[in-house]
């Protein structure tokens, strides 16, 4: 075998190592892949497209025509002086050229101002979705990171109460143990042992929410560094709501859809109005009445045309109301939208705020815990407290660590939330949080 396919089938055998994925990676890859994002920006498309076409209705609109014909032409005998018929046959030719222009049609006016809201709200939820999918990124990164903590924490659990059953053995052997106190602490590891099973599914579950957002498996991710700051957040709610209605994506739109609905209004009702148009054509031909044969002439006709629809049956006024009862309806969604944004911002803000002195609290929580497990384990080796105490301590020591990584991670989700519900979900607050990470886990 030559050294070249040699090396390359030994470098094919090792394995290649796992690649680490941060916050910024997985959203960059979320916008490639998200149909949503996609679908939206063709929508936008189809928006410019449509208003492309409701200007060209308003512009000069210019037509030609070209006719070659060979024609037949029989005329009848006439019986009173009974002469014969006559057969005649002849080419023909007709060219014309016509331009009209639309002076007054305010429908095709309303049309286009409606074509041109229409776009501005299909950007506006473009914006929206890009948003929230910057937020379902944030939530599903750090759903992998609370789980992995999760099922860490239960690995380290299991292995306290491994080494405290080997104790109880011993002293169980030595008869300073009752069979009780031994059985006790068999049942806790092995329970701990079906947590381990539950965790490592609800970590499978959150990976695969994670990948199916990049449309790939994601690698090592980083963890939530110890130097992140959970500063309280001092602006006042109202500021925070004032923010979220003049930047809110989601309001943008249904503004933009109540403008698209007050014009269509407009068109339909419009319809009952006049349409003038200016008629400009341009004809040569040498062809006249029935394609009879003539000297070639040129025309040039100069018209105005008014039409004035008089009666269609009911279907213009059908029309109107349609277009109202759409405006009241979107206007009412608009409402709706503003009254729950309203609420979704109460509730971030108070969750990071929360998130804050949750941090604080079991973090203290955590530190008490770990002293009585101290305690519990020297008590335990002297023979003063029981297993059970001692289960129970190691218990509320990793208790009260999940509890801290949980509210660390519903800080930033929260954060995350509240800025997405305010309109400023961009990509530097995605790499702001992401300065917040370090490749520590696995």
């Amino acid at each position: 075998m030559p050294w070249g396919r040699l090396l390359i089938f030994m470098l094919a055998l090792v394995p290649a190592g796992a690649h680490s994925d941060d916050l910024l990676s997985i959203y960059q890859a979320a916008l490639e892949n998200d149909p949503r994002i996609k679908i939206a920006d063709l929508d936008i498309a189809i928006g410019q497209a449509d208003q492309r076409q409701a200007v060209g209705k308003l512009l000069p609109q210019a037509s030609g025509r070209a006719s070659l014909s060979d024609n037949r032409q029989d005329l009848e005998q006439e019986s009173a002086r009974n002469a014969p018929g006559i057969r005649d046959s002849f080419p023909g030719e007709r060219y014309s050229v016509s331009l009209s222009q639309t002076l007054f049609d305010v429908p095709k006016y309303h049309h286009w101002q409606a074509s041109k809201a229409l776009t501005i709200q299909r950007q506006a939820e473009r914006k929206n979705v890009q948003q929230q999918l910057t937020l379902k990124v944030v939530e599903a990164y750090f759903a992998v990171l609370r789980y992995h903590d999760d099922l860490t924490s239960v690995d380290h659990e299991i292995a306290a109460a491994e080494s405290l059953v080997m104790q109880a053995e011993r002293r169980y052997q030595r008869k300073l143990l009752k069979i009780v106190d031994l059985l006790e602490a068999k049942a806790r590891r092995d329970m701990l042992q079906a947590n381990k099973v539950e965790s490592h599914r609800q970590l499978t579950v959150a990976r695969e929410g994670l990948s199916e957002l990049t449309g790939q498996q994601p690698g090592e991710l980083q963890a939530l560094g110890d130097h992140v700051a959970f500063i309280d957040d001092e602006e006042p709610f109202e500021i925070w709501l004032e923010k979220a209605q003049s930047r809110s994506s989601a309001l943008a739109g249904l503004r933009q859809a109540i403008s698209v609905q007050e014009q269509t209004l407009k068109e339909e009702k419009a319809a009952h109005l006049p349409v003038v148009e200016l008629q400009l054509t341009h004809q040569k031909s040498d062809l006249g009445f029935e394609n009879s044969p003539r000297p070639v002439t040129t025309t040039d006709i100069a018209s105005i045309e008014v039409s004035m629809p008089l009666y269609a049956g009911g279907i213009t006024s059908a029309r109107v109301a349609v277009a109202r009862y759409q405006l009241q309806k979107t206007r009412l969604a608009y409402e709706a939208e503003l009254s729950q944004l309203t609420r979704r911002v109460r509730d971030a803000r108070l969750g990071a705020t929360s998130s804050v002195r949750r941090i604080a609290a079991f973090g203290s929580a955590r530190q008490s815990a770990i002293t009585s497990a101290q305690a519990m384990h020297k008590g335990f080796s002297l023979g003063v407290v029981t297993v059970t105490d001692v289960l129970d301590a190691e218990s509320d020591k990793y208790s009260a660590t999940r509890d801290v990584n949980q509210a660390r991670y519903d800080y930033v989700v929260n954060w995350a939330r509240l800025l997405t519900e305010s309109g400023v979900a961009e990509r530097a607050e995605i790499e702001r949080i992401n300065s917040w990470l370090v490749a520590e886990k696995g």
